[in-house]
């Protein structure tokens, strides 16, 4: 059945496509997968576009001009179809933009679930001079999902409307908006339990559970912002969000069965915030520029507990930072940053998870391209912050990292250059139990103040790059990253770890002709993990990797790529400078892939895969191989008509063999992998 599908799809395509090729010159574009989803982004994307393109081009194209596209994507477990609609037109003094997407779906995987989701938008935006200008806004979703057990709906509907307000008077402009929206959420679901022994009831009987929650809610808001650039060089803008929204909602449970009793609770919300800043700028001269930031923030939350009752929370969250770039003496470009901030959470019902968390910190650096083209860039930052807690009882602690960076560079040559980079860090944590933690539990307090350490972090990075020739490119790097834990306490100083990774990477690109290239890539890592006083612990991985790419466009119409994929990996302990490998890893992908292009809108494709990986270890001499065979044969094709309807979509045929000896029988494995999506533009 898909086989016959398939092929008269394959000739309805070749014969849209001979049509098309005596209208349409040179404007096809290529194609490919498109998702539901997808379709449906991209249609918001491009219903944004042709918005912009309607205000600018006024009425000079009146007409009524909706689109409408759908799409089929099918999968080993899933498929898809979805539609949009979408129309964006002037209709007189209104810019009305509506949006319309419905997606079906089924689930072989997931007991044949079927789901079904429809989504509606509709604006409309009208300009009322001198300065103001209003919109209306709706939205409508409905989602369902059934399966053999259970069924969800959600279904919601929103308002908005806006006012808004723009002027400039000299070097001062500002825009203000006010919105009122409005809200309507119905959730229901429904479980079936099966057949349970209830109390009291002798015979089990069916029951089914049916959750249906009612929420109805309103918002307001109000935001603004104003910049004022009294001169060139010197901006300030500041700006203002307030939003106000309730939603109440009320959660039925009713039991399809007996011995079962329905419940109905209320639960309200209420969200309040608001966000303030000012930024302003001032630039001395071309390189050098000044920049100051405030931001304020605060957000109130209203809502239900189900033991606890009406909860209510608050966070605020301030902060200033200031930026700075300069041009120094010596041809050094500096650049600075300085910021302070504080945040607050609290709570009426829960007062232990309340925190205030403070941070502070700077960061400097400068770049400086010195004799003999060598480019020097440096780096130093520091960052504090201190957590601490409403409830004494609960430990404080403070974070204080310390970084800095160098890098060299030095271009010999278009052909030759060569670079250093070093990253160095100090992160210290600090815990401070509170004195009634320490009268109350002492194992507790000894605990969280046995916490205190020291994380120290060391990257060395060494890389060269060399073009021998035109027809090569080379590059090598040497790479050492060590990090240690030390722990203050001596208690806890049996988890002070120590770790270092040695790393070659290199890379090799010849280009044969212009139509083949080949690349090889290597790398070589050794990851060393030490407990200092625990050598029973002391590990030792090795890696290595080479990957071999060949890119061939053997004609005008067919490509070419071989790839192999080798990764050898072996761990085990290491003791007194000793190895002791116990497990050894190896894989191989070999992959060989044909793409011909029969039209510049259709081609053909053809990839084989064989992977093989075997597990072996050295103490019990036994090895687990895996072997997995895959050929996919696929089409893909794309075409835009002069009508303005546009047809993409790829088929794949995958035929998969794996066999794992002794653990499982070979399995093989025959699916699709279809999308398809067609547009048209009225």
């Amino acid at each position: 059945m898909v086989k016959s599908s398939f092929c008269v799809f394959i000739a309805l395509l070749c014969a849209l496509l001979a049509l098309a090729g005596s209208s349409q010159g040179e404007d096809g574009t290529g194609g490919g997968s498109t998702s539901p989803a997808d379709s449906a982004a991209a249609a918001d994307s491009a219903a944004t576009a042709d918005s912009l393109a309607l205000l600018a081009r006024g009425d000079a194209d009146p007409g009524f001009h909706p689109q409408y596209s759908s799409s089929y994507e099918m999968n080993k477990q899933a498929r898809n179809w979805g539609q949009t609609f979408s129309v964006n037109e002037r209709l007189g003094p209104f810019l009305v933009q509506n949006s319309t997407n419905v997606i079906l779906g089924r689930d072989q995987n997931r007991g044949n679930r079927r789901t079904r989701f429809a989504t509606s938008t509709a604006t409309a935006t009208v300009d009322l001079g001198l300065g103001f200008s209003g919109a209306m806004s709706g939205e409508m979703s409905r989602r369902t999902a059934l399966d053999a057990l259970t069924r969800t709906e959600d279904n919601s509907t929103k308002g908005d409307l806006s006012l808004s307000y723009s002027r400039t008077t000299g070097p001062l402009a500002t825009n203000v908006s006010a919105s009122a929206g409005i809200l309507k959420n119905d959730v229901y679901g429904q479980s079936s339990l099966g057949r349970v022994r209830q109390p009291a009831i002798e015979d089990p009987v069916d029951s089914t559970r049916v959750d249906s929650t009612l929420a109805l809610g309103t918002s307001l808001g109000v935001s603004g912002s104003a910049t004022y650039k009294p001169t060139r060089r010197l901006s300030s803008t500041a700006t203002f969000n307030a939003e106000r929204s309730e939603l109440d909602s009320r959660i039925f449970v009713f039991w399809r069965g007996r011995g079962q009793r329905d419940t109905s609770e209320t639960s309200p919300n209420r969200n309040g915030n608001w966000m303030a800043s000012l930024r302003t700028e001032y630039t001395h001269a071309t390189a050098s520029k000044l920049t100051l930031d405030l931001r304020s923030s605060n957000r109130d939350n209203e809502y239900y507990l189900v033991q606890q009752g009406i909860e209510k929370s608050r966070s605020t969250d301030n902060g200033v930072s200031l930026n700075a770039i300069w041009k120094l003496p010596l041809s050094v470009d500096g650049r600075a940053d300085v910021y302070v901030r504080r945040s607050d959470q609290s709570y009426r019902k829960l007062p232990d998870r309340g925190t205030v968390g403070d941070q502070q910190g700077f960061t400097i650096g400068g770049y400086r391209l010195m004799p003999f083209r060598v480019e020097a860039s440096v780096d130093f930052g520091v960052d504090l912050r201190k957590n601490s807690y409403y409830v004494t009882r609960l430990t404080e602690n403070d974070v204080r990292s310390r970084s800095m960076k160098l890098s060299l560079k030095r271009e010999f040559s278009r052909r030759f250059s060569v670079s250093a980079t070093s990253n160095l860090g100090l992160t210290s944590f600090f815990y401070h139990p509170s004195d009634s933690l320490r009268i109350n539990n002492p194992n507790e307090y000894a605990q969280r103040l046995a916490q205190d350490r020291d994380d120290y972090r060391r990257l060395l990075d060494f890389s060269v790059l060399y073009k021998p020739g035109p027809k090569f490119d080379t590059s090598l790097s040497l790479q050492r990253n060590d990090r240690k834990t030390v722990y203050v306490k001596a208690r806890a100083s049996g988890n002070n770890t120590q770790s270092e990774r040695y790393q070659i990477l290199a890379s090799i690109t010849y280009r044969w002709s212009g139509r083949t290239q080949i690349t090889q890539r290597y790398s070589i890592a050794a990851d060393y993990s030490y407990f200092v006083f625990n050598e029973a612990g002391n590990s030792l991985t090795r890696e290595t990797k080479v990957l071999t790419e060949i890119r061939s466009r053997l004609t005008n119409r067919t490509e070419l790529l071989l790839g192999h994929d080798f990764r050898f990996r072996d761990s085990g302990s290491y003791k007194n400078q000793l190895y002791g490998r116990s497990l050894e890893d190896t894989q191989q992908n070999l992959q060989a892939q044909t793409k011909y292009t029969l039209h510049e809108d259709l081609s053909l494709s053809l990839k084989q895969r064989i992977e093989t990986r075997s597990a072996h270890s050295l103490f019990t001499d036994d090895t687990q191989r895996t072997t997995r065979l895959e050929l996919i044969e696929g089409i893909d094709f794309g075409h835009s008509f002069a009508s303005g309807l546009s047809l993409d979509g790829s088929f794949n045929r995958t035929d998969s063999y794996l066999a794992q000896p002794g653990i499982t029988l070979p399995r093989k494995e025959k699916f699709w992998l279809i999308a398809a999506s067609l547009s048209k533009r009225f």
